[in-house]
């Protein structure tokens, strides 16, 4: 990482490289949720059924957040639109896609996998910017 004269440069130096490892979450994390997504769509279907692809565009991410010495990501599924056919909100027909239920076809539990695997992301991220443990 190199040498530092004061504390303030050794905090900068970590700063900086902490975000570059957020930043490499934030894209890869994101990049995890789109693709566990399409899994989602990876089902067969009666031929009468319609997909409108709104889970599968639906995974965003906040980008970098920092402040002060803190930085951070987010990322989510987009809920902010209406589905045109039925009652319930977007959130609840997400949720119950991940779950498997309500009759809505497609591979359960793309966001608990999304999830499961982003420790590995993270850890991958921050290693390969020099933090160890």
């Amino acid at each position: 990482m190199g040498t530092y004269t004061t504390a303030s440069a050794l905090k900068e130096a970590i700063r900086k490289k902490a975000q570059q490892a957020m930043k490499k979450v934030s894209d890869k994390g994101l990049k995890e949720a789109q693709e566990n997504n399409r899994w989602f769509y990876e089902s067969p279907l009666p031929q009468r059924y319609t997909r409108t692809g709104q889970l599968g565009n639906s995974p965003e991410t906040t980008g970098i957040k920092s402040s002060g010495s803190q930085c951070g990501t987010e990322i989510y599924l987009d809920t902010d639109f209406n589905y045109g056919t039925g009652t319930w909100s977007t959130e609840k027909i997400f949720k119950a896609a991940e779950q498997g239920n309500a009759n809505i076809l497609g591979n359960p539990g793309f966001w608990a996998k999304t999830k499961e695997n982003m420790p590995d992301i993270i850890k991958e991220a921050f290693t390969s910017e020099g933090f160890k443990k």
